[in-house]
Protein backbone atom coordinates (compact mmCIF):
# COMPACT_ATOMS: atom_id res chain seq x y z
CA UNK A 1 0.00 0.00 0.00
CA UNK A 2 1.41 3.44 -0.90
CA UNK A 3 2.42 5.67 1.98
CA UNK A 4 0.25 8.66 2.84
CA UNK A 5 2.89 10.94 1.37
CA UNK A 6 3.02 9.00 -1.90
CA UNK A 7 -0.78 9.12 -2.04
CA UNK A 8 -0.78 12.87 -1.54
CA UNK A 9 1.78 13.20 -4.32
CA UNK A 10 -0.65 11.38 -6.65
CA UNK A 11 -3.39 13.80 -5.61
CA UNK A 12 -1.10 16.75 -6.38
CA UNK A 13 -0.33 15.33 -9.82
CA UNK A 14 -4.03 14.84 -10.58
CA UNK A 15 -4.91 18.35 -9.36
CA UNK A 16 -2.18 19.92 -11.49
CA UNK A 17 -4.10 18.81 -14.59
CA UNK A 18 -7.31 20.53 -13.46
CA UNK A 19 -6.11 23.88 -12.18
CA UNK A 20 -5.31 22.60 -8.67
CA UNK A 21 -8.80 21.32 -7.85
CA UNK A 22 -10.13 17.80 -7.17
CA UNK A 23 -13.52 16.41 -6.26
CA UNK A 24 -14.52 13.91 -3.59
CA UNK A 25 -15.12 11.30 -6.29
CA UNK A 26 -11.65 11.88 -7.77
CA UNK A 27 -10.06 11.55 -4.33
CA UNK A 28 -11.85 8.25 -3.74
CA UNK A 29 -10.71 7.02 -7.17
CA UNK A 30 -7.13 7.84 -6.12
CA UNK A 31 -7.52 5.69 -3.02
CA UNK A 32 -8.03 8.52 -0.51
CA UNK A 33 -10.78 7.67 2.02
CA UNK A 34 -13.06 10.27 3.56
CA UNK A 35 -11.23 10.09 6.90
CA UNK A 36 -7.97 11.11 5.18
CA UNK A 37 -9.75 13.94 3.33
CA UNK A 38 -11.04 15.26 6.64
CA UNK A 39 -7.57 15.07 8.20
CA UNK A 40 -5.93 16.82 5.22
CA UNK A 41 -8.47 19.62 5.49
CA UNK A 42 -7.56 20.07 9.16
CA UNK A 43 -3.81 20.09 8.41
CA UNK A 44 -4.21 22.55 5.52
CA UNK A 45 -3.23 20.17 2.73
CA UNK A 46 -6.73 20.49 1.24
CA UNK A 47 -8.95 23.57 1.23
CA UNK A 48 -12.69 23.01 0.79
CA UNK A 49 -14.01 25.52 -1.78
CA UNK A 50 -17.55 24.13 -1.93
CA UNK A 51 -19.27 20.88 -1.10
CA UNK A 52 -17.36 18.04 -2.75
CA UNK A 53 -14.66 20.29 -4.33
CA UNK A 54 -11.20 20.90 -2.85
CA UNK A 55 -8.15 22.94 -3.75
CA UNK A 56 -4.90 21.02 -3.32
CA UNK A 57 -2.14 22.94 -1.53
CA UNK A 58 1.27 22.53 -3.18
CA UNK A 59 3.76 21.13 -0.69
CA UNK A 60 7.50 21.04 -1.41
CA UNK A 61 10.30 19.76 0.78
CA UNK A 62 13.88 20.87 1.20
CA UNK A 63 16.73 18.39 1.54
CA UNK A 64 16.83 18.54 5.34
CA UNK A 65 13.07 18.04 5.48
CA UNK A 66 13.34 15.04 3.14
CA UNK A 67 15.97 13.50 5.43
CA UNK A 68 13.64 13.69 8.42
CA UNK A 69 10.71 12.55 6.26
CA UNK A 70 12.69 9.48 5.16
CA UNK A 71 13.71 8.83 8.78
CA UNK A 72 10.04 8.79 9.80
CA UNK A 73 9.07 6.59 6.84
CA UNK A 74 11.77 3.90 6.92
CA UNK A 75 11.65 0.66 8.89
CA UNK A 76 13.90 -0.30 11.80
CA UNK A 77 16.03 -2.38 9.39
CA UNK A 78 16.78 0.55 7.10
CA UNK A 79 19.12 3.51 7.41
CA UNK A 80 20.06 6.70 5.64
CA UNK A 81 22.96 5.73 3.40
CA UNK A 82 25.13 6.36 0.36
CA UNK A 83 25.60 10.06 -0.54
CA UNK A 84 23.04 11.13 2.08
CA UNK A 85 25.05 9.42 4.81
CA UNK A 86 28.23 11.11 3.55
CA UNK A 87 26.41 14.44 3.92
CA UNK A 88 25.42 13.62 7.50
CA UNK A 89 29.02 12.60 8.30
CA UNK A 90 30.36 15.73 6.62
CA UNK A 91 32.56 13.79 4.19
CA UNK A 92 33.46 14.71 0.59
CA UNK A 93 31.29 13.29 -2.19
CA UNK A 94 27.98 14.01 -0.46
CA UNK A 95 24.85 15.08 -2.31
CA UNK A 96 21.85 17.28 -1.57
CA UNK A 97 19.67 15.78 -4.31
CA UNK A 98 17.57 12.74 -3.53
CA UNK A 99 17.66 11.19 -0.09
CA UNK A 100 19.16 7.69 -0.14
CA UNK A 101 18.05 4.82 2.08
CA UNK A 102 19.63 1.39 2.33
CA UNK A 103 18.16 -1.77 3.74
CA UNK A 104 17.83 -5.55 3.32
CA UNK A 105 16.64 -7.09 0.08
CA UNK A 106 12.88 -6.78 -0.30
CA UNK A 107 12.41 -3.78 2.01
CA UNK A 108 11.28 -0.68 0.16
CA UNK A 109 10.02 2.80 0.95
CA UNK A 110 7.53 4.66 -1.22
CA UNK A 111 8.07 8.37 -0.76
CA UNK A 112 8.85 11.26 -3.11
CA UNK A 113 12.47 12.33 -3.29
CA UNK A 114 13.66 9.12 -1.62
CA UNK A 115 15.75 6.48 -3.39
CA UNK A 116 15.94 2.99 -1.91
CA UNK A 117 19.03 0.75 -2.17
CA UNK A 118 18.68 -2.94 -1.37
CA UNK A 119 21.68 -4.78 0.06
CA UNK A 120 22.47 -8.41 0.86
CA UNK A 121 25.56 -7.56 2.91
CA UNK A 122 24.30 -4.85 5.27
CA UNK A 123 25.24 -5.92 8.79
CA UNK A 124 23.93 -4.49 12.09
CA UNK A 125 27.44 -3.14 12.68
CA UNK A 126 27.12 -1.05 9.51
CA UNK A 127 24.33 1.04 11.08
CA UNK A 128 24.68 3.62 13.84
CA UNK A 129 23.13 6.84 15.16
CA UNK A 130 24.32 10.29 14.12
CA UNK A 131 22.62 13.55 15.12
CA UNK A 132 19.53 11.59 16.16
CA UNK A 133 19.28 9.85 12.77
CA UNK A 134 19.74 6.19 11.88
CA UNK A 135 22.56 6.19 9.34
CA UNK A 136 25.19 3.87 7.91
CA UNK A 137 28.62 4.22 9.48
CA UNK A 138 31.14 6.51 7.83
CA UNK A 139 33.12 3.44 6.70
CA UNK A 140 30.09 1.76 5.12
CA UNK A 141 29.00 5.02 3.48
CA UNK A 142 32.39 5.40 1.78
CA UNK A 143 32.24 1.77 0.58
CA UNK A 144 28.71 2.14 -0.82
CA UNK A 145 29.60 5.28 -2.78
CA UNK A 146 32.97 4.04 -4.04
CA UNK A 147 31.61 2.69 -7.35
CA UNK A 148 30.53 6.19 -8.40
CA UNK A 149 33.34 8.14 -6.71
CA UNK A 150 36.61 9.15 -8.33
CA UNK A 151 40.00 8.11 -6.95
CA UNK A 152 40.58 11.68 -5.78
CA UNK A 153 37.25 11.80 -3.94
CA UNK A 154 37.83 8.45 -2.22
CA UNK A 155 41.30 9.61 -1.23
CA UNK A 156 39.86 12.76 0.35
CA UNK A 157 37.21 10.71 2.15
CA UNK A 158 39.79 8.34 3.63
CA UNK A 159 42.07 11.19 4.67
CA UNK A 160 39.32 13.15 6.43
CA UNK A 161 37.68 10.10 8.03
CA UNK A 162 40.96 8.79 9.46
CA UNK A 163 41.99 12.27 10.64
CA UNK A 164 38.67 12.57 12.48
CA UNK A 165 39.00 9.04 13.91
CA UNK A 166 35.80 7.89 12.19
CA UNK A 167 37.65 4.71 11.20
CA UNK A 168 41.21 3.53 10.62
CA UNK A 169 42.93 2.29 7.47
CA UNK A 170 43.07 -1.13 9.09
CA UNK A 171 39.29 -1.03 9.67
CA UNK A 172 38.48 -0.32 6.03
CA UNK A 173 41.09 -2.79 4.75
CA UNK A 174 39.45 -5.54 6.79
CA UNK A 175 35.94 -4.63 5.56
CA UNK A 176 37.13 -4.46 1.95
CA UNK A 177 38.59 -7.95 2.31
CA UNK A 178 35.30 -9.24 3.72
CA UNK A 179 33.22 -7.75 0.90
CA UNK A 180 35.60 -8.60 -1.95
CA UNK A 181 34.24 -12.12 -2.26
CA UNK A 182 30.77 -10.65 -2.99
CA UNK A 183 31.99 -8.74 -6.03
CA UNK A 184 30.99 -5.35 -4.63
CA UNK A 185 31.79 -2.68 -7.27
CA UNK A 186 34.15 0.13 -6.36
CA UNK A 187 36.35 -1.89 -4.01
CA UNK A 188 39.35 -2.12 -6.40
CA UNK A 189 39.65 1.68 -6.23
CA UNK A 190 39.82 1.61 -2.44
CA UNK A 191 42.30 -1.25 -2.47
CA UNK A 192 44.62 0.63 -4.79
CA UNK A 193 44.58 3.64 -2.46
CA UNK A 194 45.14 1.42 0.60
CA UNK A 195 48.00 -0.33 -1.14
CA UNK A 196 49.73 3.03 -1.60
CA UNK A 197 48.97 4.25 1.93
CA UNK A 198 49.61 0.96 3.75
CA UNK A 199 52.85 -0.37 2.22
CA UNK A 200 53.46 -3.97 3.18
CA UNK A 201 49.97 -4.51 4.60
CA UNK A 202 47.71 -7.16 3.08
CA UNK A 203 44.45 -5.96 1.56
CA UNK A 204 43.64 -9.32 -0.04
CA UNK A 205 40.46 -11.24 0.69
CA UNK A 206 40.66 -14.68 2.29
CA UNK A 207 40.00 -16.28 -1.11
CA UNK A 208 42.78 -14.30 -2.74
CA UNK A 209 45.22 -15.15 0.05
CA UNK A 210 44.35 -18.83 -0.44
CA UNK A 211 44.86 -18.53 -4.20
CA UNK A 212 48.23 -16.86 -3.72
CA UNK A 213 49.31 -19.67 -1.39
CA UNK A 214 48.27 -22.25 -3.99
CA UNK A 215 50.31 -20.48 -6.68
CA UNK A 216 53.36 -20.50 -4.42
CA UNK A 217 52.94 -24.16 -3.44
CA UNK A 218 52.59 -25.15 -7.10
CA UNK A 219 55.82 -23.36 -7.97
CA UNK A 220 54.30 -20.63 -10.12
CA UNK A 221 56.13 -17.29 -10.30
CA UNK A 222 54.79 -14.61 -7.90
CA UNK A 223 51.86 -12.72 -9.48
CA UNK A 224 51.09 -9.02 -9.24
CA UNK A 225 48.00 -8.36 -7.10
CA UNK A 226 45.21 -6.03 -8.22
CA UNK A 227 46.85 -5.46 -11.59
CA UNK A 228 45.55 -2.48 -13.56
CA UNK A 229 44.38 -2.91 -17.16
CA UNK A 230 43.53 0.14 -19.26
CA UNK A 231 41.13 -0.42 -22.15
CA UNK A 232 38.36 1.54 -23.84
CA UNK A 233 39.51 4.62 -21.88
CA UNK A 234 38.58 2.89 -18.62
CA UNK A 235 40.57 1.35 -15.78
CA UNK A 236 40.04 -2.26 -14.70
CA UNK A 237 41.71 -4.40 -12.06
CA UNK A 238 42.20 -8.15 -11.97
CA UNK A 239 43.02 -10.09 -8.80
CA UNK A 240 46.33 -11.47 -10.11
CA UNK A 241 48.40 -10.96 -13.24
CA UNK A 242 51.59 -12.17 -14.89
CA UNK A 243 52.17 -9.28 -17.34
CA UNK A 244 55.21 -10.94 -18.96
CA UNK A 245 52.95 -13.81 -20.02
CA UNK A 246 49.88 -11.61 -20.75
CA UNK A 247 47.84 -13.66 -18.32
CA UNK A 248 45.46 -12.59 -15.60
CA UNK A 249 43.41 -14.52 -13.07
CA UNK A 250 40.32 -13.62 -11.04
CA UNK A 251 38.85 -15.32 -8.00
CA UNK A 252 35.13 -16.07 -8.11
CA UNK A 253 33.95 -17.21 -4.69
CA UNK A 254 35.99 -20.27 -3.71
CA UNK A 255 36.65 -21.13 -7.37
CA UNK A 256 39.63 -20.02 -9.41
CA UNK A 257 38.73 -19.23 -13.01
CA UNK A 258 40.81 -18.39 -16.02
CA UNK A 259 39.93 -17.72 -19.64
CA UNK A 260 41.89 -16.68 -22.72
CA UNK A 261 40.58 -13.63 -24.56
CA UNK A 262 41.82 -11.45 -27.35
CA UNK A 263 43.12 -8.13 -25.93
CA UNK A 264 40.73 -6.12 -28.10
CA UNK A 265 37.77 -8.07 -26.70
CA UNK A 266 38.79 -8.33 -23.07
CA UNK A 267 36.64 -5.40 -21.83
CA UNK A 268 33.50 -6.34 -23.73
CA UNK A 269 31.34 -6.62 -20.62
CA UNK A 270 32.02 -4.61 -17.47
CA UNK A 271 29.34 -6.64 -15.69
CA UNK A 272 31.37 -9.82 -16.23
CA UNK A 273 34.37 -8.13 -14.67
CA UNK A 274 32.43 -7.02 -11.62
CA UNK A 275 31.03 -10.53 -11.16
CA UNK A 276 34.52 -11.98 -11.12
CA UNK A 277 34.88 -12.80 -14.81
CA UNK A 278 37.49 -10.15 -15.45
CA UNK A 279 39.57 -9.60 -18.57
CA UNK A 280 41.75 -12.69 -18.50
CA UNK A 281 44.39 -12.32 -21.21
CA UNK A 282 46.78 -14.66 -22.94
CA UNK A 283 47.17 -18.42 -23.19
CA UNK A 284 45.36 -20.42 -20.52
CA UNK A 285 47.67 -23.42 -21.21
CA UNK A 286 50.12 -21.72 -18.80
CA UNK A 287 48.31 -23.49 -15.95
CA UNK A 288 47.37 -26.66 -17.83
CA UNK A 289 49.87 -28.75 -15.88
Amino acid sequence: MPSILARYQKVQAAASRTGGFVTTAELLALGVPQSTVTRWCKTGHLVRTKRGVFRVVEVTYGFDELIHLAAKTMSTQQALGHATALKIWGLPGSSKGRVHLIGPKGWRVLAPGVQMHESRDLHPGDITQRSGLTVTTALRSVLDCSFASSYDTIGLQLTEATNRDLFTYRDIAQRVAELSRKGKPGLPKIRQILKARMPGASVLSSYERAAKAIFKQAGYPPPLSQYEINADQRRYFVDFAWPDRSLSWNCLGVTLTHRALRPDRCIGGAARFICGWGPNLGNSDYFSH
